[in-house]
């Protein structure tokens, strides 16, 4: 089993075409929710879990206006992308995971349910 995990941007500047990248940032849960997301990665222990965690944008994101094109359902496991320079109209493209942790997920616990478990 393992669990790739990384740091990437989830913002692009109003208007540029280039996308954010998807590598793995948690909603604030009880102890009885930590346990459930840590079975959940369990369930196999012979297949590869996929988890992604979407960082926080950074100052500098922030300040140059960028917009977050990721949208996150930690319930469900999917993660949204936005095309910036799409018509309204376009959905955005869906991508379902074994986990995933939003923005506001902190370190220790994104460790204590994916890795720690292994």
């Amino acid at each position: 089993p393992g669990v790739r995990q990384g740091g990437g941007g989830c913002g692009l500047k109003t208007g540029e075409s280039e996308r954010a990248s998807l590598l793995p940032a948690c909603l604030a849960m009880n102890a009885a929710q930590k346990q459930v997301a840590a079975m959940q990665l369990k369930k196999d222990p012979e297949c590869v879990k996929v988890v992604v965690r979407c960082r926080p944008m950074s100052r500098k994101e922030t300040e140059d206006a960028r917009q977050r094109i990721v949208e996150m359902d930690a319930k469900t496991g999917e993660i949204l992308v936005k095309n910036p320079d799409a018509d309204a109209r376009e959905p955005p493209k869906p991508f379902t995971f074994d986990q995933v942790y939003d923005w506001n997920s902190q370190q220790d616990y994104v460790f204590e349910t994916t890795a720690q478990p292994i």
